[in-house]
């Protein structure tokens, strides 16, 4: 498949995800997971680090048009396509893997990929939630959605993740 039509069906189908069934969801004050992410985390390195940055600016934008946000998608999501490329560079393993390869469950491995789900993700609801209350007053009910959201949604992230890899044919380990 053409990777610039991959890149926009995984767009459409994790926003519709995102927008359609996870905003609604009352899960609890505390958690609010983000699969959106999985867009942007996964998209080719080979893209240009100014594209990175507005396809980044315009998908946070599209999902604060629909959740009424108010821009502070948009601003995390550039801060995720800003640090990208510097985690990509200090997280990847040196030797049997190919910066120009995309991150993905399958290379270089399911556990370096939720790390680094998880440090971007951690990364993105820190400066969302932050944002989000513009203080530091109960920086402790704060951090603790910050780490449930994080959580939960690194969680869904893998399971989206592996449920349509292209990789082989996958046995659960016991």
């Amino acid at each position: 498949m053409n990777v610039y039509l991959n890149n926009i069906l995984k767009f459409a189908g994790l926003f519709a995800i995102q927008v359609i069934i996870i905003s609604h969801l009352e899960l609890s004050y505390y958690i609010n997971p983000y699969v959106h992410l999985l867009f942007l985390l996964t998209l080719p390195n080979s893209i240009p680090f100014a594209v990175l940055l507005l396809i980044a600016f315009f998908s946070g934008l599209t999902l604060d048009m629909f959740l009424n946000t108010t821009g502070l998608h948009a601003a995390a999501s550039v801060l995720i396509a800003f640090t990208r490329p510097f985690l990509l560079d200090i997280l990847t393993p040196k030797g049997n893997y190919e910066a120009t390869q995309n991150p993905n469950i399958d290379a270089p491995g399911i556990t370096w990929f939720i790390g680094y789900l998880f440090i971007n993700t951690f990364i993105y609801c820190f400066f969302y939630f932050v944002l989000e209350l513009f203080s530091f007053k109960e920086f402790h009910k704060t951090l603790l959605k910050i780490l449930l959201s994080t959580f939960f949604s690194v969680m869904l992230m893998t399971m989206l993740a592996y449920l349509f890899s292209p990789g082989k044919k996958r046995r659960v380990p016991l």
